[in-house]
């Protein structure tokens, strides 16, 4: 088989400077798959093994996927039955776990995100196929979702919840702000960064609250697994926050950090996604023991939040 890098799809790829200081200098940090193989471009696909560049800026040391897929082609990188967080469906015994973590998981976002708080108006941002936003309605909020995936948004809507369909960038709304506005491991799937994190501050009101859910590069599972950990998800993932990245992208913007918390099972869930996606790719190790071990060190070693496979971020207004 040929191997091929990036350079080889130079023209259907662009650079850019880091998002978060403008910097365009930048070290190679890892070269790294697409766990669910889809090409680089429909008219000419792509070898199996061809990688991305995930680099870190020289100046600030945010992590991001750099050259990436030009604007346009991004949506494509989503069509996929395996990809859980859009359909809904996932295949398999990997897909019927998700579903029996997500009821957990459900639960706990509502506690984690409304502490404090009466029940009012809700804007979740890249809201999947809905599930959150079913679930805070039946709690009494008013919501609305927006999704970026037209399937997702047919499903999200099917439950009775409204979605709009299209870019988040440009569909949040200018006319009407939200006391709650949540993000779940979305935010780094957002291609023009510094405009979309502008324009969903703005619709948070006076005295509401933000709360982003991303994943944690820091984690133990991240550097067990390397070039591997699932959550590098190139090309769908533009960038990979540290804790002190999320605080001054959004502090820049008026908001104050209130807290930090460790989202419970992102430690297995991205352990064990790593394992099957490394057997797959490599043939090799895919062993669920491994998984769940690493899982549990990353779970106990994330009790500090800033150390948590995924990290849930809440800020306020």
């Amino acid at each position: 088989m040929i191997r091929a890098s990036v350079e080889d799809f130079s023209s259907e790829l662009v650079e850019i400077p880091c998002p978060l200081c403008g910097n365009t200098s930048h070290n190679l940090r890892h070269s790294v798959r697409d766990r669910l193989n889809i090409p680089l471009c429909s008219k000419t696909g792509r070898p199996q093994d061809l990688t991305y560049s995930i680099v870190a800026c020289s100046s600030c040391g945010l992590l991001y996927l750099n050259p990436r897929p030009k604007l346009s082609e991004l949506a494509r990188f989503y069509d996929s039955e395996d990809y859980d967080p859009h359909t809904g469906s996932g295949s398999g015994w990997m897909g019927r776990l998700f579903h029996l973590a997500r009821a957990f998981t459900l639960q706990w976002k509502y506690a984690a995100t409304t502490s404090g708080m009466v029940t009012g108006s809700a804007l979740d941002v890249g809201c999947g196929t809905g599930e959150f936003l079913q679930h805070i309605t039946q709690k009494g909020w008013q919501v609305l979702g927006i999704e970026q995936d037209a399937e997702a948004a047919h499903i999200a809507d099917s439950k009775g919840v409204e979605v709009l369909a299209g870019d988040p960038t440009d569909l949040l709304p200018v006319d009407k702000q939200f006391d709650l506005v949540t993000m779940w491991h979305s935010l780094e799937h957002l291609p023009r960064l510094n405009q979309a994190i502008r324009n969903i501050a703005d619709t948070v009101k006076p005295g509401g609250r933000l709360c982003i859910a991303v994943p944690n590069p820091l984690s133990y599972d991240a550097i067990r697994y390397g070039e591997r950990w699932a959550a590098w998800d190139a090309p769908r993932h533009l960038y990979h926050f540290r804790p002190e990245d999320v605080k001054t992208l959004v502090e820049s913007q008026e908001l104050k950090l209130l807290s930090i918390k460790a989202m419970p099972l992102d430690a297995f869930y991205h352990s064990l996604l790593s394992v099957t996606c490394w057997a797959d790719h490599k043939g090799g190790i895919g062993n669920l023991a491994d998984s769940f071990l690493t899982g549990l060190i990353s779970f106990v070693i994330g009790m500090n939040p800033r150390r948590s496979s995924g990290v849930l971020y809440l800020f306020s207004k």
